[in-house]
């Protein structure tokens, strides 16, 4: 289990080295989670989500060996090499967080009373751990199971790689994950770029006030979905079955994402051998 542990008036001289990490400080609603960054001196398997797999992580870029600068509503504290510490954010059901690792931005759901965990390794990366893009979890909520070679019912995908999940129960049956979705909402007409990895870039014109259709996004190794607006980069760490508004401002800007009701279930039976095979 994970221990809490209270950061308070440890704030970080100026001059400290390694990486920084800016979390969202705690909102007037007052509904928390938990963020817990740990600097490791050697890779360890993960002891807290248990699945030891790549599924619910977001991979980075090799680190050196210094601590880690975690800033959490304007306030900041060292984690240095070998260290952990545990850090209250804000949460909310119906909105993604904003979270900046090094130089990038991700958004990604962070339910009330969750729990993620930064792990900054030695000479390895850093992983991000997170419920809410665990593929593993989504065996019985997000999933269904057709027959081997056959297609994914519609919305459906199988994952490839480290992120499959493993087979279903009966033999002769392979696994297929909901796929989560984007949307854009604009204030302003402007040109947006979704990337993903392994696919070729789509450029999306969003017109004001008028939200564009929903767009997959397929899991596999190393996945990468990246929004590009204008100069900035955000990447989209989202989980099976999750539905989200990109809500674009004025400015030109990613002002919010708001986490939309989940969609209805297509009520066909959940073994589909001749099931269609078009995209969502």
């Amino acid at each position: 289990m994970l221990t809490t542990l209270a950061i308070i008036g440890f704030w970080i001289a100026a001059d400290q080295p390694g990486i920084s990490v800016v979390l969202p400080g705690v909102g007037s609603m007052g509904k928390t989670a938990t963020f817990v960054v740990e600097r490791q001196l050697r890779v360890e398997e993960d002891d807290v989500f248990g699945s030891g797999s790549f599924a619910g992580r977001a991979r980075g870029g090799d680190l050196d060996g210094k601590g880690t600068t975690v800033t959490v509503g304007g306030r900041s504290a060292f984690v240095p090499l070998g260290q952990k510490r545990a850090f209250q954010i804000s949460a909310d059901n119906r909105m993604a967080q904003l979270v900046e690792i090094g130089n990038e931005k991700y958004f990604v759901e962070v339910r009330p009373g969750s729990v993620l965990r930064l792990q900054n390794r030695l000479h390895y990366g850093w992983v991000l751990y997170s419920r809410a893009i665990d593929l593993t979890l989504a065996k019985n909520l997000f999933s269904r199971c057709v027959e081997t070679g056959s297609s994914c019912p519609y919305g459906y995908a199988k994952p490839e790689g480290a992120m499959a999940i493993g087979t279903c129960e009966k033999r002769g049956l392979e696994r297929c994950v909901e796929l989560g979705r984007i949307r854009l909402d604009s204030r302003l007409r402007t040109e947006v770029s979704i990337e993903q990895t392994g696919a070729e870039a789509k450029r999306i014109e969003v017109i004001p006030r008028s939200p564009t259709a929903y767009l997959p996004v397929y899991y596999s190794d190393n996945n990468d979905c990246v929004l590009q607006l204008g100069g900035n980069r955000y990447r989209l760490l989202i989980g099976p079955g999750q539905n989200w508004t990109i809500h674009i401002s004025g400015s030109g800007e990613v002002e919010k994402v708001t986490v939309d009701p989940p969609r209805s279930h297509d009520p066909r039976p959940r073994v589909n051998p001749k099931s269609r095979s078009e995209k969502p």
